[in-house]
């Protein structure tokens, strides 16, 4: 019924079982040596609420004093529904060590023990623990407390990070004892599945031509690796703080993340304003905050990430508990369309379209896929791969390349028709394109698709939707009902259509955005933050 893991068993049995007894019904727990294939009986649950076993997890973020066992249980309403339980499995001590652990030790001699300390991974809290010595002479044992106190500074540790075959962009919370990427690699070398490194800047490491010309890690910096498998990536070295700047110029750079738990990219980037243009993962997911847009979802632990300034500034994460609400939604993947894989350099694309269109976006060059997308909501984003110079054969767009997008709704596929915002159908390394994609029918009624950004700084966008040409009026009112900014617009033609307001001269606040076509008007509350 459920399975758990357990790492650090003293029996070497670390697969727990939770399951519901035959005969009995009892809950019973049960684990397993997977090596020898042996079963052990561990203990009878018997929870008051009784229930049927439904799934079990084994953890220490709960407390990090000890290690316990979540298991979620199905019950009737009678004994109060669905539930999750919690159990005491063992104390957390594997900070703690003391070597040796036995021996024998004659009246006349001295024995020296090592104390092992481990805070890696530890949050900063206080953790007591205790040597417990037993021997067989006067008083027969012997307690001394230990008390570990992890701050919030610096600290020796140690971060796994999974490489992917093929391209990842990754990037390390703290710095490398020994900076130059050779020694950092070498591991990778010696299981071969490392093919090379580069940086922002162009620099790289090819293992094929023995080539290096990156000075060494730098902590505040993001690397793109190409696998010949996947691997994990171990780097050793002291952490820096989650808060620690980092220096950022105007245009693109890879930056490091530097907190140690995921948050909500909005949230945390929220400091540098209208200074950041465009910020994008790996997988070529971003965040563009002129467009209220982002499917990046949270920053991770181990990622890197490119990002492109208006001008020169300062980044400091945000992780303030009350801000850690906001989110986005997950992004979908492609079912009809293929997902493609990264290879080293993209370019972003924001799609709008109007509600009732769904179906997967298809972005090709000369007949090749280079990028997919689910429509969601009436919107998507889609990285568009350049091709990978690495490679003999041409896998990805090349600069200057047109651009042509294809719907697939399931049943059929169409070229989409479309209207730029914002660049035009053609390739380029790290632009970002944006299009109001038209519906195949006329849009039956008039329709506010969305306004972005909401909450907005200088300039709101508006994109709508309109059965037939008409003129369209955008006013924004005060909470007391005065307007404060207005703009009309003659439309030429049915279909989607954005139009940008002005706000550089208005007071934050919360204001009342309508829209209308002449026979009824349609409102959004937006927010204007400075």
């Amino acid at each position: 019924y459920g399975l758990a893991y357990l790492p650090d068993d003293p029996d070497n049995s670390p697969l727990y079982i939770y399951h519901k007894e035959r005969g009995t019904n009892r809950h019973t727990v049960h684990k397993i040596n997977i090596e020898e294939n042996d079963t052990t009986f561990v203990a009878y649950l018997d929870p008051e609420a009784g229930g049927s076993p439904v799934g079990a997890y084994i953890t220490n973020t709960v407390d990090y004093l000890t290690w316990v066992m979540m298991t979620i249980v199905s019950g009737s309403a009678n004994d109060g529904g669905d539930r999750i339980d919690l159990y005491q499995v063992s104390a957390n001590t594997a900070w703690l060590d003391i070597n040796p652990r036995e021996g024998v030790l004659n009246a006349d001699q001295v024995q020296e023990f090592e104390l092992v300390l481990n805070a890696t991974d530890l949050i900063p809290i206080e953790y007591p623990g205790e040597l417990n010595f037993s021997h067989n002479a006067a008083g027969g044992e012997t307690r001394i407390p230990v008390t570990l106190i992890i701050g919030d500074g610096p600290r020796e540790a140690e971060q796994d990070i999974l490489l992917t075959r093929g391209w990842s962009l990754i990037s390390a919370y703290l710095q490398p004892e020994n900076a130059n990427v050779r020694v950092i690699v070498q591991e990778l070398v010696n299981n071969g599945t490392f093919l090379m490194m580069k940086n922002g800047s162009g620099q790289f490491f090819s293992l094929q031509f023995d080539f290096n010309n990156i000075p060494g890690w730098e902590v505040s910096e993001g690397y793109w690796f190409k696998m010949e498998d996947q691997d994990e990536l171990t780097v050793s070295g002291m952490t820096v703080e989650w808060d620690e700047p980092i220096q950022l110029l105007q245009g693109w750079q890879i930056i490091s993340y530097f907190p140690q738990e995921p948050i909500n990219a909005i949230v945390t980037l929220n400091g540098l304003g209208e200074r950041l243009l465009l910020i994008k993962d790996g997988a070529g997911r971003f965040y563009a905050p002129a467009f209220g847009f982002s499917n990046i979802g949270d920053m991770l632990p181990g990622n890197g990430y490119q990002i492109k300034m208006s001008e020169d500034a300062e980044l400091i994460y945000e992780r303030e508990e009350e801000r850690l609400a906001s989110s986005t939604p997950f992004p979908q993947f492609p079912k009809i369309l293929p997902v493609i894989q990264p290879t080293g350099s993209n370019m972003s694309l924001l799609v709008y379209a109007p509600p009732e269109l769904e179906g997967e976006i298809g972005v090709y060059t000369d007949g090749e896929l280079v990028g997919s997308g689910v429509l969601s909501r009436g919107t998507t984003g889609i990285a568009i791969w350049g091709d990978d110079p690495s490679t003999p054969d041409i896998d990805g767009a090349l600069p200057g390349q047109t651009l042509k997008l294809i719907l697939e709704d399931g049943s059929s596929s169409h070229k989409a028709i479309y209207e730029s915002v914002q660049k035009n159908a053609e390739y380029n390394t790290d632009s970002f394109w944006v299009v109001n994609l038209q519906s195949q029918s006329t849009p039956e009624e008039f329709a506010v698709i969305e306004a972005y950004p909401n909450p907005f700084n200088s300039k709101l966008t508006t994109t709508f939707t309109i059965p037939q040409k008409s003129v369209v009026s955008f006013i924004l009112h005060d909470l007391l009902g005065r307007e404060v900014a207005t703009k009309s617009i003659s439309t030429t033609k049915p279909g989607v259509h954005s139009v940008s307001i002005d706000a550089r001269e208005l007071a934050s606040g919360i204001y009342v955005l309508s829209v209308g076509d002449g026979i009824k008007v349609l409102n959004r509350k937006v927010c204007l933050v400075r």
